[in-house]
């Protein structure tokens, strides 16, 4: 398939399950993940909006969070991640973000949003 910036958003969705005995520690590196934008607008210039979700019910691996992060175009998610990996603090965080992920669990993919005029939005 071939991307057609004619989306209004991409959103890179990365996707993780929780090792047992790391919920604290989760719930921790992902405040900080939050939070980090606010502290770096110059990184997150492109950003659109920075999401976070846990899965409650059903699924499989249950128990999933997901990480969402909406971008206007592909060549702005692409300055943010390369941005993102030179600070140092980043690299902190996505560390101790590593510790609390069941690695097998892991997956990064990206969506772009469809018919968004037709959308229900309040």
């Amino acid at each position: 398939m071939v991307w057609e910036e004619t989306s209004v958003a991409f959103f890179l969705l990365d996707t993780w399950v929780v090792l047992k005995g790391k919920e604290e520690e989760n719930e921790e590196v992902v405040r900080q993940i939050l939070q980090y934008g606010r502290h770096h607008p110059d990184i997150f210039k492109h950003v659109k909006s920075l999401r976070c979700f846990k899965q409650s019910i059903g699924g499989k691996p249950p128990g999933m969070y997901v990480l969402i992060t909406e971008f206007a175009s592909l060549s702005d998610m692409e300055d943010f991640l390369r941005k993102i990996k030179v600070g140092g603090e980043w690299k902190q965080i996505e560390q101790k973000w590593k510790e609390v992920m069941d690695q097998s669990s892991i997956e990064s993919i990206i969506w772009s949003d469809m018919f968004r005029e037709l959308w229900t939005e309040k």
